[in-house]
């Protein structure tokens, strides 16, 4: 099995935004699909819809046009975090001119949907400006892997490195609240020191122009990480021996096509998955869930 060097805080429940049965049900979707859809149907997590194609299409086709609309008209160069709500509400205001007989639903899928991509759009043009702004030699060039067992892997690619060769993982805020130290990011950091065969590397936060880069341990930032200090490499055991025991766990997981009522609860609490068409095709799907449904898609 394979797992992203971004998902093993989550992995190990160190993540209270994510938790590790949505990790589970992602490299379930990679493993065996069929059964995965399956499961979702049977637990009505997934539902079977009756409404026309024709119609469907026709949601879709200006749910983008209202988003490409808006964001193509973007100022690149000046966007930052205080731009997304505004922008968010320009795509649903863009999207009820286009379909005046949209419903709440709609509009909520779309507000989640483009909130997300916004999100996003902000920390890929705030990872350039900070690379640009340090003179970091930007990554995302080679993926690095590293064998936790004989058949289960960590991977991924770093954003950036110094030019005394420290590893930097940069976090775009969206609130100044946020600019914080958060443990999943710490273990996102470490996975990729494991992978990369490295001993020091950073946190580097932007928020709203600012750079928070601090070698020293403060309220708001670990400080420079190195794991040849206790400290530090504490970490390194602990995420593999835990990783060895969540690909045991969601191997018995996929081999019994299900999960313990417990597990149950921390899935179910974000709703609906998604709802089926009579054709095949997946509608309203939970943002949530959009990595697994568009696994499910390709097979």
């Amino acid at each position: 099995m394979y797992l992203e060097i971004s998902n093993i805080a989550a992995a190990l429940g160190k993540n209270p935004y994510e938790p590790k049965e949505l990790i589970q049900l992602l490299l379930w979707a990679r493993i065996n699909p069929a059964t995965l859809l399956d499961f979702l149907l049977d637990t009505g997590l997934i539902i079977k819809h009756d409404k026309e194609e024709k119609e469907l299409m026709e949601i879709d086709e200006k749910m983008s046009c209202a988003y490409n609309e808006i964001n193509k008209n973007i100022d690149k160069k000046k966007f930052t975090a205080l731009d997304i709500k505004s922008t968010t509400e320009k795509v649903v205001e863009k999207y009820k001119e286009m379909r005046p007989n949209c419903t709440d639903e709609e509009v909520k899928v779309l507000e989640d949907s483009a909130k997300k991509q916004f999100v996003k759009e902000n920390g890929n043009i705030q990872e350039h400006k900070t690379i640009e702004n340090k003179n970091y030699k930007k990554g995302n060039n080679k993926m690095y892997y590293f064998n936790i067992t004989d058949k289960d892997v960590i991977g991924g690619r770093h954003d950036a490195d110094t030019t005394d060769d420290i590893v930097i993982e940069i976090k775009a805020r969206t609130t100044e609240r946020n600019v914080r130290k958060n443990e999943y990011d710490l273990y996102q950091l470490i996975g990729y020191l494991i992978c990369m065969n490295k001993t020091k590397g950073k946190i580097v936060q932007n928020y709203n122009k600012k750079i928070y880069d601090s070698d020293e341990m403060n309220d708001k930032e670990y400080g420079l990480i190195d794991i040849n200090d206790t400290q530090w490499s504490k970490y390194i055991d602990e995420i593999k021996s835990n990783l060895v025991s969540f690909f045991y766990e969601t191997e018995q997981i996929i081999h019994k096509q299900t999960f313990e009522p417990e597990n149950m609860k921390k899935i179910t609490k974000f709703g609906l998955i998604a709802e089926l068409t009579i054709d095949g095709t997946f509608i309203n799907i939970n943002q949530k869930f959009k990595k697994i449904i568009s696994i499910i898609e390709i097979n």
